[in-house]
């Protein structure tokens, strides 16, 4: 992974004039293990409490496991606009046959929007993987690149946080779905408590190591701040 980095770099700086939408340097960056992520926004209907959508929910799960295959499912509760909340499906492959038996399941049909955002997903960081049915905290941000900077300089602020130790003791999923535009990407931090999501915090605030870091990440990109979600592995 370095040497490619390194072989990216070098080819960038040697070719100032390349078009960079015309290789697709995510490919070739990014983990070898994408799959694609399906999320539908969904919210409570009108008198319907969280304890009432929690009673249809082993419905909904046994319905899919009989009409489609899922790597896995979640959902995801908006911890701020309090009703709210979306679904994401993950599969190495999803076709159009499978976006129908989404949308034509009874739950989604009832609790949420007809439209399905298809993109990229890619895991970074895995030290937490998530178990069914427990709840999770999830921070996901909105991130766009700096001008000239792109996915190999993202990675490379990945794999030094990776290789510095400062996450020896935190337990994360890190994950980007990467966005059609290939300037943007959606960036979600996985915690199983808040111990490790504030460890996960002061790792960039009381550090040396840490704080140059996360300079790389903004240097490389801009996240507009992030939404809190609790979540739950279904599938």
């Amino acid at each position: 992974m370095r040497f490619i980095l390194a072989l990216l770099i070098f080819i960038s700086a040697c070719s100032p004039g390349i078009d960079r939408s015309s290789i697709d340097i995510a490919s070739l960056v990014l983990p070898d293990n994408q799959k694609t992520s399906q999320t539908i926004q969904c919210g409570l209907l009108e008198s319907q409490t969280i304890r009432g959508l929690e009673s249809l929910i082993p419905k909904f799960i046994t319905d899919l496991k009989t009409s489609v295959s899922l790597d896995s499912a979640f959902i995801y509760f908006d911890q701020t606009q309090i009703g709210n909340f979306f679904l994401e499906f993950t599969n190495k492959n999803m076709d159009k046959e499978l976006d129908e038996k989404f949308l034509s399941n009874e739950f989604i049909k009832t609790q949420c929007i007809d439209t399905l955002d298809k993109a990229p997903n890619y895991t970074l960081i895995n030290s937490l993987v998530p178990e069914l049915n427990v709840p999770y905290l999830v921070e996901r941000s909105l991130c766009e690149f700096q001008e000239e900077k792109g996915y190999v300089d993202l990675m490379l602020a990945v794999n030094r946080l990776i290789d510095s130790g400062l996450l020896e003791n935190t337990t994360i999923g890190s994950h980007l779905r990467q966005l059609t535009n290939n300037v943007s990407f959606e960036w979600s931090n996985w915690f199983s408590n808040k111990t490790d999501l504030i460890a996960f915090k002061e790792a960039f605030i009381s550090d040396t190591l840490g704080k140059e870091i996360q300079q790389e990440f903004k240097a490389a990109a801009t996240c507009l701040g992030s939404q809190k979600f609790q979540a739950y592995r279904l599938i």
